[in-house]
Parts: structure tokens; sequence; C-alpha cells
């Protein structure tokens, strides 16, 4: 079966090659986490892509922090 994108982290897999995401659940998935683990000016020609939670965590727990982070996302 013929995978739609890489599943990251790359990793070999002995039928396709490398893992592959096989339906759109699991792209939908991927692309999520890789949104929200992003910070802002990580990546590179994209700079406003990515939410940052990284800077929210060791923030007080507070309905300003949250609203912030409802913000961002």
């Amino acid at each position: 079966m013929p995978g739609i994108s890489p599943k990251l982290p790359l990793s070999l897999d002995p039928v396709d090659g490398y893992k592959l995401n096989k339906n759109l659940k699991q792209v939908i998935q991927q692309n999520l986490k890789m949104l929200v683990l992003t910070a802002p000016g990580e990546r590179i020609m994209i700079p406003e892509f990515g939410v940052g939670l990284r800077n929210y965590l060791f923030e007080n727990f507070t309905e300003e922090t949250i609203l912030n982070i409802q913000r961002e996302i």
C-alpha cells in the first residue's frame, strides 16, 4: 500500500524503505504535533509557523496564561 508522506522521525522499514503515513488521520496527527511543538521563527522560510508551547512550560497556571496559549494556537 503506498503511503501519503514519510513518518517522522525517519526510520527504516523493510517493506517501504522508510515508514510511511498510510492514511489521512496519521498525516493530520503528525502535522498537528509539528505545529504545536515548533516555535515561531524556528522554521526556515516560514518564520510565523509554529505555536511555541515550550515558552509556557514553566509559567504559572493562571487565566492569563491559558488565554495566551489559546491565542497562540
